[in-house]
């Protein structure tokens, strides 16, 4: 197969990595692509109508299923911070560039210099919003701190 997801493996590789190699008969005319389209609840069901009959077998399946269209579909995220979010400062700009270096001494006045290169409108854009991004999942771990110690301090008082 091609497209975004060619190099995620195989239906059959990820049955055989939880050990259900014995339901590749039953998975034969199923595609990856087509089970990772299903939500959970709908995977269980698709994969007792083609004959998986125990519960756990489906559950194993389907949780491996997720997991791998998971893996294979994130973006990279960075490790998660050391410290508890509400103590996770604002992220910081990227520093200005450097100035412009002058010209050197012995080039003639009138020789004229190419400005520097400015970053395109698509790279400011995404540099937007990728700050955008860092700071609202800031926020939101923040205010969920927040919210988590509110809901903990009337449990305190009521001991």
């Amino acid at each position: 197969s091609s497209g975004p997801l060619a190099g995620c493996g195989s239906l059959a590789a990820i049955a055989e990595g939880v050990e259900l190699q014995h339901l590749l008969p039953q998975l034969a005319g199923e595609t990856l692509h087509s089970l990772w389209a299903l939500q959970r609840p709908a995977l269980l069901s698709h994969l007792r109508s083609i004959g998986v009959e125990r519960l756990t077998e489906r559950q194993k399946l389907a949780t491996a299923v997720v997991k791998a269209r998971a893996a294979c579909t994130a973006a990279p995220q960075p490790p998660p911070p050391a410290t508890p979010p509400a103590a996770v400062p604002p992220p910081q700009p990227p520093p200005p560039p450097p100035p412009p270096s002058p010209p050197p001494a012995a080039q003639p006045p009138t020789a004229a210099q190419p400005p520097p290169e400015s970053p395109s409108d698509d790279q400011l854009a995404a540099l937007l919003s990728s700050l955008s991004l860092d700071v609202g999942c800031a926020l939101r771990g923040a205010l969920s701190a927040r919210a988590a110690a509110a809901e903990r301090r009337p449990q305190a008082s009521a001991m």
